[in-house]
């Protein structure tokens, strides 16, 4: 072959690639499952937390209301382990480590349980709630659903590592 002659490279795409800025290659549809996993990481991490403090009898003032109710500390003691199940999967998502899906699993799933957990003991006993942990509870039930569903998906597994995006080679 003359060096003036030159062949073709095939055009290979990848599907579900694009090129950042950085020159690096990430899926498409894993970075936006990511940063929407991120996003409701930090939620239901701060809401957990906070619903851990206002049950430790702790009033917490936002400026244009105040956020209190009854103390009830084993739904505080509860609240808290949910939210940093939470801080621990945020802190692996953000640091991109290796165990970032598991932890955010163990997180929601945690979550999930202990949602359903207070839902019942809301409805089921008045004297251990209140109007407004019944509303906290029901509020944040489906938010930690989706989390737990997005984190299920493809796009999920591959944003937080757990699966390779997957090459198709276009001719």
């Amino acid at each position: 072959m003359a060096s003036s002659e030159m062949t073709a490279a095939p055009d290979i795409r990848l599907r579900g690639k694009e090129s950042s800025s950085n020159g690096r290659l990430e899926a498409r549809g894993g970075m936006g499952a990511r940063i929407a996993l991120e996003i409701l990481i930090v939620v239901n991490a701060v809401a957990f937390l906070g619903a851990s403090l206002i049950h430790f009898g702790f009033a917490i003032p936002l400026g244009f209301a105040t956020l209190a109710d009854a103390a009830l500390p084993q739904a505080a003691v509860a609240e808290g382990a949910i939210g940093a199940a939470f801080v621990v999967a945020a802190a692996a998502v953000f640091a991109r480590s290796g165990w970032a899906w598991g932890a955010t699993l163990v997180a929601y799933l945690l979550g999930v349980l202990g949602v359903l957990i207070g839902l019942s003991v809301s409805v089921g006993d008045a004297d251990l709630s209140s109007s407004a942990n019944f509303w906290f509870h029901l509020t944040i039930l489906p938010v930690v659903l989706i989390g737990l569903g997005l984190l299920l998906t493809r796009g999920g597994r591959v944003g937080l590592g757990k699966a390779p995006a997957d090459p198709e080679v276009r001719p």
